[in-house]
């Protein structure tokens, strides 16, 4: 493969777009601290409950090689729904102030740990849906991608706090 033309040349972006969600998070601390209740614009989740689920999946690597090891397995990962819902329940009794620390831990041990992932790892097909995506896309798509969309609702849901 050429130098740009791989999964590892996804790896800064990933990397780069990790450091705008907590940028944005911190941007947004003191509006989150003072509104968790704020009712995000669509569903049924709260800024709270965002937060939790932001918590649990900052850092996409656990969740890339969970997937990896599932691949072969005949086992029925959860739905999202039922895995959003347990990311929620489990930090019931966490403060904001947890949930955003965790974030932050979350955020910085996936910016460290994103360049020392193989390319043999990026390139594995994972489990997707009903389907197989490469591990790479995963981390991306299931990553900041994904975060930036929660965290676009929080702060649509915080705009005139």
């Amino acid at each position: 493969m050429a130098d740009g033309d791989g999964p590892r040349s996804n790896g800064p972006k990933v990397v780069e777009r990790i450091g705008t969600c907590a940028e944005i998070i911190d941007k947004l601390r003191d509006k989150i601290l003072a509104n968790p209740d704020a009712a995000l614009p669509d569903g049924d989740w709260k800024v709270r409950d965002a937060l939790s689920h932001l918590a649990a999946r900052a850092n996409p690597i656990p969740t890339l090689h969970k997937r990896i090891s599932e691949m072969n397995s005949d086992s029925e990962p959860l739905s999202t729904d039922e895995a959003n819902h347990l990311q929620v329940e489990d930090r019931s009794g966490a403060s904001i102030e947890e949930l955003i620390k965790e974030c932050e831990e979350g955020f910085a041990a996936a910016q460290a740990d994103i360049p020392n992932i193989s390319d043999e790892d990026l390139l594995q097909k994972v489990k997707f849906g009903d389907g197989e995506m490469h591990a790479v896309d995963i981390m991306y798509f299931g990553g900041p991608r994904h975060f930036m969309d929660h965290l676009n609702d929080i702060e649509k849901a915080l705009e005139e706090k």
